[in-house]
């Protein structure tokens, strides 16, 4: 008791010596300091958000917040939060008794010094933040676009490649296959697989694109890009060197740093992993791999492939599932058997290949008569069998293109094949295009532009469906 006494009357000591000090002051000054703290956060807040969207421009250029901004951000979210507390005592301060008193009033004006004192010191802090941007790493993996249900029939094989991610004996792995057989939508999966759980062991999951003309500058760039660098003449960053010694040397002494993934799609020859200045025989050591995609086993064994994956054809009845997804008819919806006939044998002729599955699929979507479905598979058993494999894909791939209604739409797809091998298209500049050379126009002369515009958004928009065009790698692609 005496304790409780003694703490009781050192507190109102305490209190009443503050109070004599300046208390009066605090007291007097409660209201307009509440209004001064008001005004100077939401002066604060504005800055605030003036700040976050120039980050948020700035990020479209790969830059981000230095670590003094992130912290002044976060200090910023810390004082509105705390002045808002401050705000609702403030406001609630004549609900009771206890609101009410001196003691209250005080602390609530000690409160509103200390928060406006903290918000002066944040606005004048801001003015000093510089540099507000750096060069932001680039993140560990790139999302591939994809859609899910072209992996429902190949789960095993994509099964098979995982279990190699983690095959310590296995740093080069090759998955070989037909053309159209799925293999680059396996790699895809592997890479974007690393988006839901991390980079899984790896620093960095690196995507390339090598096509068959081989370019071994652009396997460099594109390497490049994902360590930070910059392509040439695009960011602000810093670039590989020119000469050939001094990247190969570059990307050497970067990759060997880092623990890898590096997923090479489409190679059609030999690529000498050492002349692009991949690390091979150090780096392997601490669980880097390569995963590529190619047509030829003789180019998994020139790679000198570890391990190779075969992708194999689709089996009758997941070529049907297939095919029928993409008519947008279900397997058992065929009220006429007679055509359900027609429909698996024009399915056959696809040979188990995805790509002229979806094609075909596509090209004979809203076809209900027995007739029509005649003269398809009669346009279809021309093919000689003796063809090559990728000569038979064409052909069918040309039998989807014949069916296609929209006159323009087929010269506009025409038209794409003017850009090199897997190149990433703008929409807007491949429209543009088509309006320069007249493809769009419906007439002698020339429409107005934005609706030729228009009817290019429509074309890509048909071509998409009939599976003739793939969406590109950014929302601009697309």
């Amino acid at each position: 008791m005496q304790n409780f006494l003694q703490s009781s009357t050192g507190e109102a000591v305490s209190w009443v010596w503050n109070l004599a000090a300046g208390g009066i002051v605090t007291l007097i000054l409660l209201d307009s300091r509440a209004e001064e703290l008001d005004r100077e956060m939401t002066d604060l807040i504005v800055v605030r958000e003036d700040l976050e969207e120039e980050i948020k421009q700035r990020e479209l250029q790969d830059m981000g917040p230095t670590r003094q901004v992130q912290a002044w951000l976060r200090k910023v979210q810390e004082i509105e939060s705390r002045a808002a507390v401050f705000g609702v005592s403030f406001q609630q301060r004549g609900a009771s008794s206890e609101g009410s008193s001196l003691r209250s009033s005080y602390r609530l004006g000690c409160e509103a010094a200390e928060c406006l004192k903290q918000v002066q010191r944040l606005k004048t802090q801001r003015g000093n933040l510089l540099p507000l941007l750096i060069q932001a790493p680039p993140p560990a993996v790139v999302p591939q676009p994809i859609s899910s249900a072209s992996i429902v029939d190949a789960e095993k094989t994509l099964s098979e490649i995982r279990s190699l991610l983690e095959d310590n004996e296995a740093p080069v792995i090759g998955i070989y296959g037909l053309g159209g057989i799925g293999k680059t939508t396996l790699l895809k999966a592997i890479n974007n697989e690393f988006l839901q759980r991390g980079s899984g062991g790896f620093d960095l999951v690196i995507w390339v694109t090598v096509s068959k003309e081989l370019d071994v500058r652009k396997v460099q760039e594109d390497i490049a890009v994902r360590l930070g660098y910059s392509r040439p003449g695009k960011g602000q960053g810093q670039t590989l060197p020119e000469h050939p010694t001094d990247r190969v040397n570059t990307l050497l002494s970067a990759l060997s740093k880092r623990n890898f993934l590096l997923l090479l799609d489409d190679l059609w020859e030999k690529l000498d992993l050492g002349a692009v200045g991949v690390p091979f025989s150090s780096s392997f050591r601490n669980g880097s791999k390569v995963f590529f995609t190619t047509r030829s086993e003789k180019v998994c064994n020139d790679m000198d492939a570890q391990k190779k994956v075969k992708v194999p054809l689709l089996n009758r009845k997941s070529s049907w599932t297939r095919f029928c997804q993409k008519m947008g008819k279900g397997e058992d919806q065929w009220n006429d058997l007679s055509i359900r006939s027609l429909a698996e044998a024009v399915c056959q002729k696809c040979g188990g290949l995805p790509i002229t599955l979806i094609t075909v699929g596509r090209a004979m979507a809203g076809v209900t008569t027995r007739d029509e479905w005649q003269v398809a598979l009669m346009a279809l058993k021309s093919i000689p069998a003796e063809l090559g494999d990728m000569k038979k894909v064409l052909i069918l791939l040309k039998f989807s293109f014949d069916r296609l209604k929209d006159t323009p739409a087929k010269e506009c797809l025409l038209y794409c094949a003017l850009y090199p091998e897997d190149h990433n298209i703008l929409i807007s500049e491949l429209i543009d295009y088509w309006v320069g050379e007249g493809l769009l126009d419906t007439g002698r002369h020339p429409d107005p532009i934005e609706r030729a515009r228009n009817r290019g958004h429509l074309a890509i928009k048909n071509l998409k469906a009939a599976c003739l065009l793939e969406d590109g790698r950014s929302k601009e692609d697309r």
